[in-house]
């Protein structure tokens, strides 16, 4: 009686274990499943920032042609009209230019375009 209980056991024990790896082999094959998917997503968001990072890097070079082309207008005609005082001044006191309220206006109507208010007012000195 003895003998036959171990055997039955036995049985009951391998076939439980045949199951267990079965089961545990779906399991491994559903998470490569959800890791491939995962890594799609990383690898979409790396792109993605990438080229984010290239378009800043292009609106920074053009920050920089601007600003020779406009130190360069103020060298050869320091007296050009979008140089005249505007009448606003700085907090400082200073009078600000007719160029400069002109890109003030048109830098925070791009920051409400963009729905970033706090940019508003952060110009670049």
């Amino acid at each position: 009686m003895l003998d036959g209980d171990l055997g039955e056991n036995r049985g009951i024990m391998i076939g439980a274990a045949i199951g267990l790896g079965r089961r545990m082999r779906e399991e491994e094959a559903q998470h490569d499943a959800d890791i491939a998917r995962y890594q799609a997503v990383i690898d979409q968001l790396s792109k993605q920032l990438l080229d984010t990072q290239i378009d800043l890097a292009a609106e920074r070079c053009e920050i920089a042609g601007l600003r020779a082309f406009i130190g360069e207008i103020k060298r050869l005609d320091p007296e050009t009209p979008g140089l005249a005082a505007s009448g606003q001044k700085y907090q400082s006191g200073k009078t600000k230019s007719v160029s400069t309220v002109a890109y003030e206006r048109a830098y925070d109507r791009k920051a409400d375009e963009y729905g970033l208010p706090a940019l508003k007012g952060t110009y670049a000195k």
